[in-house]
């Protein structure tokens, strides 16, 4: 039912010119209340609509002394331009004859926000009323398009409410339980966000030639300037760094071959095949290195005339071996070398720094890694970067512990491409994974020390 609803978020000034209808978000608003009819009329759930399409959910704890824990989930999804190409209708909630569900949001996100409330509405069915600690539960409205309107105001309603004390810690989307991902490892491998990767669009400028007729077109044009830039980009990528991919992996311990094990454990020597192995597939090659997307180009408007200017956007993901936005700049204006194309950046409001990394020891990482092992039959998880910015940018202040990880099970690493991609789709069997994984989160947290 949930797939129903078409929660888009449209980045304004987009190309189509499309707006988000915010009625949608009312109509799922009622949907939510009319699902978890325990949820909304028990005395200990208080139920806030923050800036007018977020919801926040605080489970009000015996003991005020004691950190609370936050989950968070967002309600929107993204655009479906290619709709016609999907098997099924992307906004149809369609179960096939195999028991999968399909929809946009069926993996991003409305899965984590449906699943967190039943474990909650069965906590309640069960008789508990109460726990000993407070647990927040966070759904902002417009992560998609980096939730200022959302997450922010969501942060500072928490902050007003905690008086200075923090957040145990904060478990939001992330990566995904993946069946072949590691070689040598039989099974699937669960792998937890402990960090998540910078963000910023440098914008690409070349005006050196001047406007004119295309019957006499210059020896060079302004487009062909671009194109050789984006070249240069494209050929020379970030360097790749390895040493926290190997950190990673050594947490799966005695679940890695012998051959990997070795690997992990003489990095120094290693280092340099592991990395060849992980550039092969742009899954992983993006949590090893910065990477560069182009992903806008602008410059003529009419078909005989050489156009005076063009330009192009670069979508760079920040690898923390990379620090910031500067050593990136310098990075593009180094392998461009032609000062005739202007780097700088697209927008300072699309610059997210790289986050905080947070403590592999940490109750909150070990209670993540128990849950996954409990649920999914003994899944080994491990910690890796987070390649895609979420929500919890907003929420640093809150917390020290923050981790990303959506507990949802792809049988290959190909089945990832359907987030944000075509034929999104969830099984009914997973879902319910999903369910008994907060479920598990709950049961844990509610104690006073867990």
């Amino acid at each position: 039912g949930a797939l129903r609803f078409k929660t888009i978020s449209h980045d304004n000034g987009n190309v189509n010119e499309k707006k988000t209808d915010y009625e949608e978000f009312r109509k799922l608003h009622k949907y939510i209340q009319a699902c978890f009819p325990l949820v909304h009329s028990s005395s200990f759930v208080k139920r806030d609509i923050v800036n007018e399409y977020s919801l926040l959910y605080e489970w009000t704890g015996k003991d005020q002394t004691l950190d609370p824990v936050m989950l968070c989930a967002h309600l929107d999804v993204v655009p479906t331009p290619n709709a016609k190409e999907w098997t099924r209708d992307p906004f149809s909630g369609y179960i096939d004859e195999e028991n999968f569900i399909w929809g946009r949001g069926a993996v991003d996100n409305k899965h984590n926000v449906f699943t967190q409330l039943e474990a909650l509405e069965s906590m309640l069915r069960n008789g508990v009323t109460q726990p000993n600690r407070t647990v927040y539960f966070a759904f902002g409205h417009d992560e998609e398009i980096g939730g200022h309107d959302g997450a922010e105001h969501i942060a500072k309603e928490i902050a007003s409410r905690l008086n200075n004390r923090k957040v145990s810690f904060i478990l939001d989307e992330g990566p995904f339980i993946i069946n072949g991902i590691v070689p040598g490892v039989k099974g699937p491998v669960a792998f937890i966000g402990n960090c998540e990767k910078g963000n910023i669009s440098v914008k690409l400028t070349v005006k050196s030639v001047k406007p004119g007729h295309s019957s006499m077109p210059p020896k060079e044009t302004n487009v062909g300037i671009l194109a050789r830039a984006i070249r240069r980009l494209e050929d020379r990528p970030f360097p790749a760094k390895v040493d926290s991919f190997i950190d990673g992996l050594s947490y799966l311990g005695n679940h890695l071959p012998l051959s990997l094990r070795v690997v992990t454990s003489n990095k120094w020597l290693f280092g340099p095949l592991l990395k060849y192995f992980a550039l092969r597939k742009p899954q992983t090659a993006a949590t090893i290195r910065t990477t560069t997307s182009v992903t806008i180009l602008r410059a003529g408007e009419k078909i005989n005339v050489v156009p005076g200017s063009a330009n192009a956007y670069v979508n760079h993901r920040i690898h923390p071996s990379d620090i910031d936005k500067e050593n990136v700049i310098a990075y593009d204006k180094r392998v461009i070398n032609d000062p005739r194309v202007e780097v700088d950046y697209s927008n300072t409001d699309t610059y997210v720094p790289v986050a905080p990394i947070s403590s592999v020891e940490s109750r909150g990482f070990k209670l993540i890694q128990e849950c996954v092992a409990s649920t999914f039959n003994g899944v080994p998880s491990a910690p890796t970067l987070m390649i895609g910015n979420t929500d919890t940018r907003h929420y640093w202040d809150l917390s020290k512990d923050i981790f990303r990880f959506s507990p949802v099970v792809f049988e290959k690493v190909e089945d990832t491409s359907m987030f944000h991609g075509l034929n999104e789709r969830i099984s009914v069997d997973n879902l319910a994974d999903l369910f008994q994984f907060y479920f598990n989160i709950l049961e844990k947290v509610k104690e006073a020390s867990f």
